[in-house]
């Protein structure tokens, strides 16, 4: 059959609009062909009709709307106030948060070179790292580890010694610019480190103690310098991220948090710049015409929207009726139970991320009473010393890494079927360094009365009375993962002859100041405890400066009292000491990751692997 002309170009205008639908462009579907002209009074012919034409309106540009479940207050990076809502908006302006995509090589790892460490003569006044992990200005008595020496050296101005420090190499992209089309230079990201500096955020001290210059060697290259006695083994904890100093170099620091181009419009070097906030509903952003690594961008869509929806039952809503293509992980949809969760995945693609193993089983090694009573040399003890000895640390943890806690628990549909491909569950949880727990308690004085059942007594353990029950106490906060980690604590324990007695309580009383609160005050035997995601070493929250006790009002990451010279020793020479230092004094045992659950629309061309940071990566399926 013969098809018109006319026919043809309907057809084809057709096909292009359920193509472009997929993407949800708003398309003019109102194409008007002309009429032919009508015949005249008296006209025997037929008239000559010109052939039908179709004029094609351009579509609207395609858009991705993301819901997010709350409005950040400012989106100024100093402000002190972070939320998932804002770090979404931020993988917008800014892409990977580490600012790792402004730099030619990662110092450490794509370039080996541009991390290294040095000696340097120590000097009195200067800022070191002591020998209890505490960064302390150096002074007669100051205790340290020097270099060449394997024992703690008390400082005297008539020492000679020397120290190692770590010095890093930063090298920008050449060529790179703001979102405004204003070169970013190593000069932005000066500004940035010393404005840090300047305003002492909490949470830039870490990095910030650990340093002890940061300069610019030329436009794009900068050299970063460690105190003596930190080894630096991640080279993006000392990265500060720029900021537009042709903006903000000029104004006083305080002025920033309500500058609009701090706060509101802020301009980035990532995908995507902002060009609207409209205050409780939405933040619009357009492709930036400057971003470096354009060349690379695979996005199919013009523009992005974050919208707010608080309401979560309304945002999964918009995502069914495609109104929102993503729903960010400000929903925290990894609290919702495994059944809804297992429903979802089943609609929608599931992304996890962050498989960092921040909740951990923190052993009380020293109470405070106990210590004070032993450094006081009081004689006496109101706690068995369980885990005093680092053998029975070990032990216990090898109880919960063989059978794997950690798999076991992450053993569910909805995780299984969306794990990365570099995320292996079985290997998350330490090695165990003991390969018969069971042998190792009774070798070490824990026997069984009845030769291989029930609960195992003292017999020849130093400092607990012979006959004294291995019974302790597990503390945890209330949610739901605690509780399944707190169940499964006890089971695995009572398989090794430990009687556990899991006691939850609320968050803000277990999480409580000291002295009279059980984490901070060191009054637990044993805790589930979730830190979050750490911008420094594990082994950091256990050296002995961190003991929170009377004489530093209880402030402290040292819960567990451990107080070990080799273990301070081994942690601050950083990399595979730090890590192994952790397996082999057992202050805690990592057990869980905080996971952070994303959810996007099946008519997503989602890359394999992608992290919401990676929002400028994201495309569309094209039928």
């Amino acid at each position: 059959m013969k098809i018109s002309p006319f026919l043809r170009s309907m057809l084809f205008i057709t096909i292009i609009a359920l193509v472009l639908a997929s993407c949800k462009p708003e398309i003019d579907k109102t194409l008007t062909p002309p009429l032919p002209s009508s015949p005249g009074v008296g006209e025997t012919e037929s008239p000559v009709v010109s052939e039908p034409t179709a004029t094609e309106t351009e579509p609207a540009p395609s858009v991705l709307n993301v819901c997010i479940a709350s409005e950040p207050a400012s989106l100024y990076r100093y402000d002190g106030r972070n939320s998932l809502s804002k770090e979404s908006i931020f993988a917008a302006l800014y892409g990977h948060h580490d600012g790792s995509a402004l730099l030619q090589s990662i110092p450490g790892q794509d370039d080996a070179e541009d991390i290294s460490q040095e000696a340097v003569t120590l000097e009195q006044g200067m800022m070191v790292l002591a020998a209890d992990g505490t960064v302390q200005v150096l002074k007669r008595g100051t205790r340290v580890f020097a270099a060449g020496q394997n024992e703690i050296t008390v400082w005297d101005t008539d020492l000679a010694l020397e120290m190692k420090r770590s010095t890093i190499i930063y090298r920008l992209y050449d060529n790179q610019l703001w979102s405004d089309g204003t070169p970013l230079t190593a000069h932005d990201v000066l500004y940035s480190y010393h404005l840090a500096r300047r305003l002492g955020l909490p949470s830039e001290q870490w990095a910030l103690d650990r340093t002890a210059n940061l300069e610019a060697i030329d436009e794009h290259t900068l050299r970063w310098t460690g105190i003596p006695g930190f080894i630096a083994s991640d080279a993006m904890l000392f990265f500060w991220k720029p900021l537009p100093a042709h903006i903000f170099e000029t104004l006083p620091d305080e002025d920033l948090l309500n500058h609009p181009m701090a706060s509101l419009t802020p301009p980035g070097w990532g995908a995507w710049r902002i060009s609207d906030w409209q205050k409780g509903a939405q933040f619009a952003f357009e492709k930036n015409p400057n971003y470096f690594h354009a060349d690379t961008l695979q996005a199919e869509f013009e523009f992005l929207n974050f919208i707010v929806v608080s309401d979560f039952e309304q945002a999964l809503s918009m995502l069914e009726q495609d109104e929102c293509q993503i729903l960010d992980k400000s929903y925290q949809l990894e609290s919702l139970d495994e059944t809804r969760l297992n429903d979802l995945t089943a609609k929608y693609q599931l992304v996890i991320e962050d498989f960092e193993l921040t909740e951990q089983l923190v052993f009380g090694i020293r109470t405070a009473e106990d210590a004070f009573a032993l450094d006081s040399n009081l004689g006496t003890v109101n706690r068995a010393n369980f885990f005093g000895d680092q053998t029975i640390r070990q032990a216990v943890a090898a109880c919960l890494i063989e059978p794997n806690l950690t798999a076991s628990l992450l053993n569910k549909e909805w995780i299984a079927s969306n794990l990365p491909s570099d995320v292996d569950i079985e290997t998350l949880m330490p090695l165990s360094i003991i390969a018969n727990p069971k042998v190792a308690l009774t070798e070490a004085g824990w026997v069984l009365p009845n030769g291989s059942a029930g609960t195992r007594v003292a017999s020849g353990v130093l400092g607990v009375e012979d006959g004294t029950a291995f019974e302790v106490t597990l503390l945890s906060g209330q949610s739901a993962q605690s509780h399944a980690i707190a169940t499964r604590v006890v089971e695995q324990l009572a398989e090794c002859g430990i009687a556990v007695t899991h006691q939850s309580i609320p968050a803000a009383q277990l999480y409580a100041p000291g002295p009279e609160a059980p984490l901070f005050g060191r009054q637990f035997d044993m805790a589930i405890v979730n830190w979050g995601q750490l911008d420094y070493p594990l082994c950091e929250l256990y050296n002995s400066g961190q003991i929170p006790h009377a004489n530093n009002y209880w402030i402290g990451t040292n819960i567990a009292g451990l107080n070990d010279g080799s273990f301070d020793f081994a942690c601050a020479m950083g990399g595979n000491y730090a890590k192994e230092v952790m397996e082999q004094h057992v202050p805690a045992l990592p057990l869980m990751p905080q996971l952070r659950v994303w959810l996007a629309s099946p008519n997503l061309d989602l890359p394999e692997d992608i992290r919401f940071e990676d929002i400028g990566e994201i495309g569309c399926v094209l039928p």
